[in-house]
């Protein structure tokens, strides 16, 4: 069997297996969840090891082990050997041997066929917006829409509030048109890297031609994921980006200090939920904290002690594995039960703060809150905001 996916972390593999310490896995959710050494980021490199010296066969509760690791990131906190890397070569190594999981096998079909991992055609990546905003034209930012603000039905509406607020602010935006491709983020994740840096080096390019022809200077990203991919992994591939890359919350807090974002007030107390992407992986904690602060009479509490870089996972991929992300796959109800229990835990630690809302930069996060735990958070009179549509609500 093919392991050359796993060969590439052998020396990490050995190195994590002889470690007693198994700090990664305290805050693990997937520990916290379901227990079991099994399902620690230590467990799965033990697997790793197993797998690489034949001491194991690939059974159908062994996959679901290695796709419990939401993508978090908080193992990389705490191991120099990033046990995340690994968690993603056993993603590729379940492809190579033909036992991906049935959601990561669709999404991988759509990817290559449609460019998103949405089952939609990429024709209709901005059918969103009217028809004479869809073209690329002359502008200061590109709005990177990503596939969740693009494809999927139930989250148009924050990529449309987005554009309210650009242009209200006077910010001179494009798109990339039907150049716009996945991020890659999504393939990573799926197990599938050469496939993620052909999306990558796709983007690049179009993003370049981009800053060369029509005068763009800036990126900005709506998903953590995007705005992920788009700062770290071109520099991995030893391409050079010639735009800076913002997450939408970078934007909203410099267009704040700038006198050109303004709030009418609010007397609400607010909680922040960070998103693993923006925060873990891109460092982002202040700037959506400095929305939520620049809103007059606000008041901002903590979800102590679980805040940034110990920030409790909303679900990650695992709702991908239950539902597909809500792209309408089978249900997988081990999956989704897992992603339930995330999200509860993350609501009941947003009512204890004493907030009455509970707010997320994440779109993905936003619809794993407002999912099947929706009616659970009215009864709890605690109300889910995406900070888009916080900015748009009281912006003046």
């Amino acid at each position: 069997m093919d392991m050359s996916s796993l060969k590439k972390y052998e020396k990490a593999i050995y190195l994590c297996t002889t470690c007693r310490d198994g700090g990664c896995g305290i805050l693990c959710p997937s520990f916290e969840i379901l227990g079991f050494e099994a399902n620690t980021p230590r467990g799965k490199m033990r697997i790793a090891r197993a797998l690489l010296e034949g001491k194991l066969e690939i059974t159908e509760p062994l996959v679901r082990r290695i796709y419990t690791c939401t993508g978090c990131g908080y193992c990389a906190t705490r191991c120099s050997n990033n046990p995340h890397d690994v968690m993603r070569a056993l993603r590729s190594h379940l492809i190579e041997a033909g036992r991906a999981h049935y959601g990561a096998a669709s999404a991988a079909e759509s990817l290559r066929k449609n460019h998103n991992p949405a089952f939609r055609p990429h024709e209709e990546r901005f059918d969103w917006l009217p028809e004479e905003l869809r073209a690329p034209r002359k502008a200061e930012v590109v709005f990177f829409v990503g596939c969740y603000g693009g494809h999927n039905i139930h989250i148009h509406w924050v990529a449309q509030t987005i554009v309210k607020i650009l242009d209200k602010t006077g910010v001179k935006w494009t798109t990339l048109g039907l150049d716009e491709w996945c991020c890659g983020e999504v393939m990573g994740q799926l197990g599938m890297p050469d496939l993620a840096d052909e999306f990558v080096k796709h983007n690049v390019n179009a993003i370049n031609r981009a800053v060369k022809n029509l005068g763009v200077s800036r990126v900005v990203c709506q998903c953590p994921g995007c705005s992920h991919v788009l700062k770290h992994y071109p520099r991995r591939l030893g391409l050079t980006l010639d735009a800076e890359v913002l997450h939408i919350t970078e934007l909203y807090s410099e267009l704040i200090k700038e006198g050109r974002l303004k709030f009418k007030e609010s007397k609400k107390t607010y909680a922040y939920h960070d998103a693993c992407l923006l925060g873990r992986w891109q460092g982002v904690y202040e700037a959506p904290r400095a929305i939520i602060k620049a809103i007059p009479e606000a008041k901002l509490v903590e979800m102590e002690p679980r805040t940034r870089d110990f920030s409790l996972c909303c679900t990650g991929d695992v709702r991908r594995w239950g539902a597909s992300a809500g792209y309408g796959i089978a249900l997988d109800r081990f999956y989704y039960d897992f992603s339930e229990g995330l999200v509860r835990r993350r609501l009941k630690a947003a009512k204890e703060s004493g907030a009455e809302t509970l707010v997320s930069t994440c779109v993905g996060c936003h619809r794993s809150f407002v999912g099947g735990s929706y009616q659970r958070a009215r009864r709890e009179d605690l109300d889910l905001l995406q900070i888009s549509t916080l900015v748009a609500d009281l912006m003046i």
